[in-house]
């Protein structure tokens, strides 16, 4: 299948959804005769969007007729017309004509009159719609048919402060309307219930003023960061006095009567949810209440990350994806993934081919949060990707210590930290979890430990261990050449010790060596070191041939 040429350009514009609460769109036709069914789709391809005034406000219901679209928006009245569309004449005049847009112009009625937000007014009966605009305080009867038809504002017949009246005290509530054919009259009822709405969340920080009337009841929702910590409400409300609730993950976590100033917190200990609901009660049956109420935001708790892959020389040039994940209470956060290509320091005993260090507040990106569970991860998936065998290992430390990218502290921060075995959770793919403990510390080491070659068998020289049974096994046994002559041996010399040594290797050659450091060598000779009575020294015999 060739799929011919293709584009690669990249948009300046970001493509991105786009909210059209004051357009009108239409699907393809219906054709019974045809078994012709294409109700439900709506292909923007052919732009079937007819866009009217958005200064209008959105479009809240839609009444069909023969010839045009009845449109109330929330602050007009106007018409669609459907299948035609009004042209002009030389002389100016309006003239009527068929054309072949599904939706024509927009004719909007002079009165400053919609619908607001309260379409469960509309009633229609006959040439007559009825429908309530509560911004407006009116109560609006259309009658007759198309543009022409008269608007009656029909509250101002003796009723007019009555209604404004009505729709100040419940502007958010449902207004019901019905028309009744027996009776022949518009029926119109107000109820408490609230109008159907998008709730929007303030975020937190934000300082808020409320006047509460007698048991008034007030609620919100506050957007938090995903960082964790101890959430501050902050109150000044004088003598009043004001049942304050906070719910956070379905569970209120602050329900008191507060009065004067003050604050109240609660712990934030997951990354979500992200919301809470804030309610205010008052408490007085007979007064007002005023309150200016703060709700702060989570003030975190930092947390030093570091990641570290320890690699071989035999396994220069090897790629792996280093990465991990955490329990986000309720989701799994991932780290960035960490695609390390494998070092070679033939001049360190011990060495990162990948030191990272990533810093924030728990719970923010990929800072994981303490008392939750950590997983290491690995994934391979080309040849050239290194593949764990059964001695590698990863490793994990909860510390205040500040361990640095040199062979001495990578050492001792193997020595300290704790071992995990990684488990094949797929094709090339290992992780291992372990809990983070929850207590007091500034840094969590990750360490993907993958030295640890296969062992492979020198020689074996029956005895004690003595010089010359060690000299017969490093020098002799194992690492002859055809002649018989010894090879060096590469040997590591560890000095965890302040003392400085000076080590003597190949017979006579002498190195000095500094206390706390390791040092890789070659000798022919079993190597010796002076001061002998020098403490935490000791000689590993690597491989042979080096």
């Amino acid at each position: 299948m060739s799929l011919g040429n293709r584009v690669t350009t990249v948009s300046e514009q970001d493509y991105k959804r786009a909210h059209r609460s004051s357009d009108i769109t239409y699907s393809g036709i219906y054709n019974d005769e045809t078994n012709l069914n294409r109700l439900n789709e709506f292909n923007l391809g052919l732009a079937n969007f007819k866009a009217l005034e958005d200064s209008f406000g959105p479009i809240n219901k839609l009444f069909a007729r023969e010839t045009d679209i009845l449109t109330l928006q929330e602050d007009k009245i106007s018409y669609v017309l459907a299948g035609k569309n009004l042209l002009s004449d030389a002389s100016g005049g309006d003239v009527l004509t068929s054309v072949p847009e599904v939706l024509g112009k927009q004719i909007a009625r002079i009165e400053n009159y919609g619908i607001s937000d309260n379409t469960e007014s509309f009633a229609s009966y006959g040439s007559s719609k009825f429908f309530t605009d509560a911004k407006r305080g009116a109560v609006i009867q259309l009658k007759g048919n198309g543009p022409s038809e008269t608007l009656n504002v029909i509250s101002e017949f003796g009723m007019r402060s009555w209604f404004r009246d009505l729709f100040t005290e419940s502007f958010d509530t449902q207004k019901l309307g019905g028309y009744d054919p027996y009776m022949n009259e518009y029926v119109l009822s107000s109820n408490e219930r609230l109008l159907p709405q998008i709730e929007e969340c303030v975020p937190c920080g934000q300082r808020q003023s409320f006047t509460l009337k007698p048991d008034e009841v007030k609620s919100f929702c506050v957007d938090l960061p995903t960082t964790l910590g101890d959430v501050p409400y902050y109150f000044n409300l004088g003598s009043d006095s004001v049942l304050l609730q906070v719910s956070w993950d379905g569970t209120q976590q602050i329900n008191q009567v507060i009065t004067g100033d003050g604050s109240l917190t609660f712990n934030k200990s997951k990354v979500l949810p992200s919301t809470t609901t804030v309610t205010l009660t008052n408490q007085s049956s007979s007064n007002n209440a005023t309150i200016d109420l703060t709700s702060g935001c989570p003030t975190g708790t930092e947390l030093k990350v570091r990641t570290i892959v320890l690699t071989n020389n035999s396994d220069s040039n090897k790629i792996l994806n280093c990465f991990y994940s955490y329990d986000g209470g309720g989701t799994e956060v991932f780290s960035p993934n960490n695609i390390v290509t494998f070092q070679n320091n033939p001049n360190a005993l011990i060495f990162a081919s990948s030191y990272e260090t990533y810093t924030g507040d728990q719970g923010q990106g990929s800072i994981p949060v303490k008392g939750n569970e950590v997983t290491i991860r690995t994934s391979a998936n080309a040849s050239t990707f290194y593949n764990l065998n059964n001695k590698d290992r990863f490793l994990w430390l909860n510390t205040n210590t500040d361990y640095a990218n040199t062979s001495a502290d990578l050492f001792n921060l193997v020595t300290a930290a704790n071992s995990l075995t990684p488990n094949n959770s797929g094709a090339n793919t290992f992780s291992a979890t372990f809990t983070l403990p929850n207590s007091v510390y500034d840094y969590i080491y990750l360490i993907w430990d993958l030295r640890r070659e296969d062992s492979s068998f020198l020689c074996e020289q029956a005895g004690e261990q003595t010089v010359p049974n060690l000299d017969e096994v490093c020098c002799a046994c194992g690492c002859e050449d055809g002649s018989g002559s010894p090879i060096p041996t590469e040997y590591t010399i560890t000095n965890s010790g302040s003392t400085t040594l000076t080590l003597t290797y190949n017979g006579s050659s002498t190195l000095t060596i500094l206390g706390n450091t390791v040092t890789d060598f070659c000798s022919s000779t079993t190597p010796t070191y002076t001061p002998t009575t020098a403490s935490g020294v000791s000689i590993t015999a690597k491989s042979c041939d080096c």
